[in-house]
């Protein structure tokens, strides 16, 4: 998704579902919502850098637990009462 230019490099036409359209031919509310979408897609990116570290993160901690449960003595299994 391109956005309208603000920049001399910006993009002079946008592709949606393959049809080009000139970004000079957007309306304001167009623009507007192109700008909404890519604020969107980086949101969806930065949120998904930090489910992927949070995702380590809990993996590690998991290692970390076995490696301190393997120090410390099994409790028997509990009885079972009928």
């Amino acid at each position: 998704m391109a956005n309208a230019p603000t920049t001399p490099n910006a993009p002079t036409t946008l592709t949606v579902d393959g049809v080009e359209y000139p970004v000079a031919s957007l309306t304001n509310n167009a623009k507007a919502m192109v700008n909404t979408i890519r604020m969107a897609d980086r949101e969806m990116r930065r949120l998904e850098a930090s489910l992927s570290l949070a995702r380590i993160a809990r993996q590690a901690l998991g290692n970390s637990l076995k490696a301190e449960l393997a120090t410390i003595k099994k409790a028997d299994a509990p009885a079972t009462t009928h």
